[in-house]
């Protein structure tokens, strides 16, 4: 039984991702589904559901009162009227109906529900929670009205404890087999630059503290006397550095670290900080000191974990996501933590390493 519970916790997570990221291109994949309301949650939800087909619903057309919005999105038609519903459900035979209308009033809704509604066999209700956690909600009858009950898993301690448990098993397990690593590693970044083998650099890290985070040393010596010449010379450089904070063709990297940084093998001395307890093997991006007002107000919320060695961003794109994007996810991340979301994440950890896909 624990040989197939250990072994299910591993495989489930990553044969459902192959899976999806292997057919969810293909026409038959995933159901039709029709969005009311253009609005931003409608907008959102519509670029959301095509840049992750993964999901299994495939938005065909949005409806809207408004005649204005008219028009279409990311490709998606946008019609006017909502009495556009039960003939586009019968000819298309689109299954799921999507509310995305949540600062619209509860009769309203209602409204929409029972007028719009019929012929569809799945009707979903985008509330208006932005802020909320969305995984482990659970729905309660209240007899008189429906609750949502969101556990707040960062507030129990023994959930807290499982998770550094873990992180500190799968760290002295990996470790047998990436020791061997560290040593040729070591090597080949002295046989190739004068200067340390390892990079340390200040962090933030949980309620607020500052650590020093250990990388092998993949730059030049004097690198940010380098990068500052070469922002100067290439003003279109300066702004993809001050839009992302990274280059893609950094002069700084070395080619053995180059090589390092792509399969993200300059992260493994990482492994001291989490057996240090400064850092999880999955939580938000450890973020750099200088880089804290940019999360502005969502600084607090990145502050209540220990930042990982992987996470959502390093999962979902790395560096081809946008800054806004990274902050988005960290804060997600941070809002529904469980251990099982650690272990997707661990997972498709993995998958993301071995293709390099993000990684410069």
């Amino acid at each position: 039984f624990l040989v197939g519970w250990a072994t299910a916790v591993v495989a489930v997570p990553i044969v459902r991702g192959y899976v999806r990221r292997r057919f969810s291109a293909r026409w038959w994949w995933g159901y039709p589904a029709l969005i009311l309301g253009a609005g931003t949650t409608g907008r959102e939800l519509v670029n959301t559901l095509i840049r992750h087909p993964e999901m299994g619903l495939k938005p065909v057309a949005v409806l809207d009162d408004d005649p204005d919005k008219a028009g279409d999105i990311d490709g998606v038609p946008v019609l006017s009227g909502l009495d556009h519903c039960r003939d586009i459900s019968q000819r298309m035979n689109v299954p799921y109906l999507v509310v995305a209308m949540p600062g619209v009033s509860r009769e309203r809704v209602l409204e929409i529900v029972d007028t719009h509604g019929q012929g569809f066999s799945h009707i979903l209700l985008i509330p208006d929670l932005h802020g909320i956690a969305n995984l482990g909600v659970e729905v309660r009858d209240l007899q008189w009205a429906m609750g949502l009950e969101v556990r707040q898993q960062l507030f129990l301690p023994w959930k807290s404890k499982m998770k550094r448990i873990s992180d500190i098993v799968f760290t002295l397990v990996g470790s047998v087999f990436v020791l061997p690593l560290f040593l040729v590693i070591a090597i080949g970044i002295k046989l190739e630059s004068r200067g340390p083998v390892f990079y340390r650099q200040d962090r933030w890290g949980k309620d607020g503290t500052v650590f020093g985070m250990w990388k092998f040393r993949s730059m030049v010596r004097d690198a940010d006397a380098v990068l500052q010449s070469y922002l100067d010379e290439n003003p279109e450089l300066k702004r993809e550095w001050d839009e992302n904070a990274k280059l893609k063709d950094d002069p700084r990297v070395t080619r053995l670290g180059r090589l390092l940084r792509k399969t993200s093998l300059d992260e493994l001395p990482q492994l001291i900080n989490v057996l240090m307890g400064q850092m999880s093997l999955v939580g938000p991006r450890a973020l750099p000191i200088d880089e804290a007002e940019r999360y502005a107000e969502a600084f607090p919320t990145y502050c209540k974990v220990l930042p990982g060695m992987s996470g959502l961003w390093q999962v979902s794109g790395r560096t081809d996501t946008t800054y806004d994007e990274r902050i988005r996810l960290d804060v997600y991340y941070v809002r529904n933590w469980s251990f099982w979301l650690d272990m997707y994440i661990l997972a498709k950890t993995i998958d993301v390493v071995v293709r390099a896909k993000g990684a410069y």
